[in-house]
C-alpha cells in the first residue's frame, strides 16, 4: 500500500505542474519552445532526462540481467558521448530560427525532403513512445500486480493527458523533476540489493566470467562503436532532443546544459548494471523467493522491479518505482510532444491549413499527440524487447537523416538531389537489413546503412551540387529564416496590445508563407 501511495502522489504531483504550466501556453511557440526561454538548468534537466529513460534504466538493467552482463553500461556510456555532441551541433540550428527538424529539411531542400524527413520522425517518436510506456506498465504489473495491458493503458492515458496539457514548458519543468527521482531512487536502491546479495563480492562470485566481462556480452568492440554511432547520429540530428535545445534562450545554454547533461548521463551509467547484476546474483545464489523467481523468468524487464519488492523497504522501492516510471515518462512526454509538433508544423500549418493562427495550430498539436499515443500504445501491446524498439526507431531516423541535416548547415554543395538520396537509400538499406535479421535487431544494423546513405549524399552532392554556389542561396536561406525568427518574436510581443487570435493567425500566415516558399536549396 506504501508503494501504491508514493507512486499515485508523484503520479498526481506531474499532472498537477503539467495543469499549472498550460496557463503559459499563449501561441505555438509556447506550446512546441516554451517560447524558446529555457535556461541552462532546466535544459540540463530537460536532456538527461529524457536520455536517462526507460531503455536506460530497466532496459539496461534487464539486459545486464539476461544477456550482455557488465558490458551493458557502454549502452549508456554512448548516450552521454551523444549529449556533449549535440552540444555542438545544435546551436547552428537554433540561429535558423525553425521550430523542427524537418521544417529545416523543407527549408534546406525541398518539400519532398521535409515530408520524407516528417514520417521518419512520426514513426521514430512512436515507436520510442511505445518503449516508454511498455516500461512503465512493467512497473506496475509488478508492484500492483495489475494485468499488464492494462497497466499498459493506464501509463499511456496518463502521459497523454500531461504532454498535451502543459506542452514544452510542461515537459521541461516536469523532467527536471523526474530526473531528480530516477537518480534518488536508483542510488538509494543500489545498496540495499547489494546488502541482500552479501556485498560486491557476494555479487562477483556467484557470476560467470563471461557475464563481468566488459566487451563481450554486448557483442564486441564492433556493437559497441555501433552505439556510439548510433546515439550520435540519431541524438543530434532527431527531434526529441533537438526540440529542447531548440527551446534555449541562446546558443550558449545549448552547449552548457548539452555538456552538463553529458557528463550526468555518463555518472549515472554504472547504477543500473550494478542493479542487474545484482538481480542475477540473487537470482542464482537462490536468495529469491519461488514466486518472485517466477517472475522474474517471464521477461528480464520483470528483473529489477521483482528483485526491488524482494530486497527493499517499502519506502525506497516505491522510491525507485517512482524513479523508473519518472524516467520512462520523462522520455515519453518529449517524444510525444515531438510528434504532435512535426504534424502541426510540417503538415497541418503547410499542406492542410496554412492560414492556421496558433490556437489552431496547437489544438492540431494537440490532437496529433493523442492520435501518436494511440498508435503507440498498439506498438508497445506487440513489442517485447525495450532496447531492440529503442534501438530500430532510432536507426529508422538518423540512418538517411544524418548527414544531409550536419552537412547541411555547413557544405554548400549540399544539394537536394544529395538529401533525397541519402533519406532514401540510408533508410532503405536499414529496412533491408531489418528484413534479413532472424534475431534481435543489434545496433551493428545502423552501420552500413549509415555507411550507404553517406555514400549516395556525398556522391549525389558531387554530381548534383547545391545551387547555393550560385547567387549564395545559403545566404539568402539564412536571411529568410532570421526574417520569420523576427516576425514570429513581434507577433508575440504584440499579443498583449491586439486581441490574441487576429495577431496569431497573421504571424502564423506570415510565417508559412515563408517557410512554403519554393526549395531554397
Amino acid at each position: 500500500m506504501l508503494i501504491w501511495i508514493i507512486v499515485a502522489a508523484y503520479l498526481l504531483l506531474v499532472l498537477g505542474i503539467s495543469i499549472r504550466s498550460s496557463v503559459k501556453i499563449k501561441h505555438t511557440a509556447d506550446f512546441m519552445l516554451a517560447g524558446r526561454q529555457i535556461g541552462p538548468l532546466v535544459l540540463a534537466g530537460t536532456l538527461a532526462a529524457t536520455c536517462i529513460d526507460g531503455g536506460s534504466t530497466i532496459g539496461v538493467a534487464a539486459n545486464t540481467y539476461s544477456r550482455w552482463g557488465v558490458s551493458a553500461i557502454w549502452y549508456n556510456l554512448a548516450i552521454g558521448a551523444s549529449l556533449i555532441v549535440l552540444g555542438l551541433i545544435a546551436p547552428r540550428l537554433r540561429r535558423t530560427g525553425v521550430r523542427t527538424v524537418p521544417e529545416y529539411f523543407r527549408i534546406r531542400y525541398g518539400k519532398t525532403a521535409g515530408v520524407i524527413e516528417s514520417v521518419l520522425t512520426l514513426v521514430s517518436l512512436i515507436g520510442i513512445t511505445s518503449a516508454q510506456i511498455s516500461v512503465s506498465a512493467s512497473i506496475l504489473r509488478v508492484m500492483l500486480g495489475m494485468d499488464y495491458y492494462m497497466a499498459l493503458l493506464l501509463m499511456a492515458v496518463l502521459i497523454c493527458a500531461y504532454a498535451v496539457l502543459g506542452g514544452m514548458w510542461g515537459v521541461a519543468l516536469t523532467d527536471v523533476l523526474q530526473l531528480v527521482m530516477v537518480i534518488a531512487g536508483m542510488c538509494l536502491a543500489v545498496p540495499f540489493a547489494l546488502h541482500m546479495a552479501g556485498g560486491w563480492s557476494g555479487v562477483t562470485s556467484v557470476l560467470s566470467p563471461e557475464t563481468m566481462h566488459l566487451t563481450s556480452g554486448i557483442g564486441g568492440w564492433k556493437e559497441i562503436l555501433s552505439y556510439f554511432l548510433l546515439f550520435v547520429m540519431a541524438v543530434t540530428s532527431g527531434e526529441q532532443a533537438v526540440s529542447a535545445c531548440l527551446g534555449a534562450d541562446s546558443g550558449r545554454t545549448i552547449r552548457i546544459g548539452s555538456a552538463a547533461a553529458g557528463v550526468l548521463v555518463l555518472l549515472f551509467s554504472a547504477i543500473p548494471v550494478v542493479l542487474g547484476l545484482t538481480s542475477l546474483a540473487l537470482y542464482q545464489n537462490g536468495s529469491l523467493s519461488a514466486e518472485v523467481m517466477e517472475i522474474m523468468d517471464r521477461s528480464g524487464k520483470f528483473a529489477l522491479p521483482a528483485m526491488a519488492q524482494a530486497s527493499m523497504p517499502k519506502v525506497v522501492s516505491g522510491i525507485l518505482f517512482a524513479g523508473i516510471v519518472a524516467a520512462a515518462m520523462s522520455s515519453a512526454d518529449l517524444a510525444l510532444l515531438g510528434a504532435g509538433s512535426v504534424y502541426s508544423n510540417d503538415f497541418y500549418r503547410v499542406y492542410i491549413n496554412p492560414s492556421a493562427h496558433g490556437r489552431e495550430n496547437v489544438a492540431a498539436a494537440r490532437l496529433a499527440m493523442v492520435f501518436g499515443m494511440l498508435a503507440s500504445f498498439t506498438v508497445a501491446i506487440y513489442s517485447s524487447d525495450i532496447l531492440a524498439t529503442i534501438t530500430i526507431s532510432l536507426s529508422l531516423q538518423a540512418a538517411g537523416s544524418f548527414f544531409p541535416y550536419v552537412f547541411g548547415h555547413i557544405w554548400k554543395r549540399a544539394s537536394r538531389e544529395a538529401c533525397l538520396g541519402s533519406l532514401i537509400v540510408g533508410t532503405g538499406w536499414y529496412l533491408l537489413k531489418l528484413r534479413k535479421l532472424s534475431g534481435i535487431p543489434q545496433a551493428d544494423s545502423i552501420l552500413s546503412a549509415a555507411l550507404a546513405g553517406a555514400i549516395a549524399f556525398f556522391f549525389l552532392s558531387w554530381l548534383f551540387p547545391g545551387r547555393s554556389q550560385s547567387g549564395d542561396r545559403i545566404e539568402e536561406e539564412k536571411t529568410e529564416m532570421k526574417a520569420d525568427k523576427k516576425a514570429e518574436e513581434t507577433a508575440e510581443k504584440n499579443i498583449e496590445k491586439k486581441p490574441e487570435e487576429k495577431t496569431e493567425e497573421k504571424a502564423g500566415s506570415e510565417y508559412c508563407k515563408r517557410s512554403c516558399a519554393p526549395d531554397i536549396v
